[in-house]
């Protein structure tokens, strides 16, 4: 975790800008890209050339209560003019899927399964 929703842009944003020499690189997910932090983080970004930061947004299509848009969120990424990496993910395990898999818990047999596929 990296503390509130969204933070995580802000903090290694300010790595990346106190270490030009360094590339920072900074997971996320495509809920926590929908916070406002990440617009600032993205414009500042671009207006400031701070090419050593390295966004990525894991994208399951499923928010906290609905489906979300990939062709949308899509759209206002490329709005910044920054170059943010996209993995399109998706989030079924077994017989759960859709939204339902976004609280899923999975069990032990689950994670093992996954970590082999990543493998």
């Amino acid at each position: 975790s990296s503390g509130s929703l969204g933070c995580a842009a802000a903090v290694s944003l300010g790595i990346a800008f106190a270490h030009p020499e360094k590339d920072i690189y900074v997971a996320t997910s495509h809920g926590a890209f929908q916070e406002g932090i990440w617009a600032e983080c993205l414009r500042v970004a671009r207006k400031y050339n701070v090419a050593n930061w390295k966004p990525y947004i894991n994208f399951n299509g499923y928010g906290a209560y609905h489906e979300i848009s990939y062709e949308d969120t899509m759209r206002e990424i490329e709005g910044f003019g920054f170059p943010v990496k996209v993995i399109k993910t998706n989030s079924n395990f077994g017989n759960v899927s859709g939204l339902d898999s976004h609280y899923h818990v999975l069990t032990e047999k689950e994670y093992q399964e996954i970590i082999k596929e990543m493998h």
